[in-house]
């Protein structure tokens, strides 16, 4: 089968008193390798967060559009103020604002999540391939 490492082996006293030998596995977790914990914390984030993501996918409802064509003229008086008071830049950044508003309203804010929870759960898989583990730093 294969060796077993003396930190599995465990004496146990019987009801006589006389030691026994017995196996057991190292059933410790590898959570003392901060890479192991960086891991397990990545893959915690990306399912919590794709989690929250669907559940706030199927819970948002849809932004009606006789809103949206309602807004239109005033937008464009809106819009026409801001370029006369501000210039072009001062147009730019209320769209970017308004952009920005969106994005944390409706179903838009499900993508959001699930696309904020890639990147900071691949963020934290890439640091954690690029340690160094205790292995490679014993060699």
């Amino acid at each position: 089968m294969g060796c077993i490492r003396s930190s599995e082996v465990f004496s146990d006293r019987t009801d006589t008193g006389a030691a026994q030998q017995v196996y057991r596995p190292d059933m410790r977790w590898k959570l003392s390798n901060p890479q192991h914990r960086l891991y397990i914390l990545a893959l915690a984030i990306l399912v919590a967060g794709m989690a929250s993501a669907v559940i706030i996918y199927l819970v948002a409802g849809e932004v009606p559009e006789n809103v949206l064509i309602s807004e239109s003229e005033d937008f464009k008086k809106y819009t026409r103020q801001l370029e006369l008071y501000g210039g072009t830049a001062n147009v730019l950044a209320a769209e970017f604002m308004n952009w920005f508003k969106s994005l944390w309203h409706g179903k838009s804010l499900a993508y959001t999540v699930a696309v904020i929870t890639i990147i900071l759960s691949c963020g934290l898989f890439f640091v954690a391939y690029h340690m160094e583990t205790d292995s490679k730093e014993r060699k």
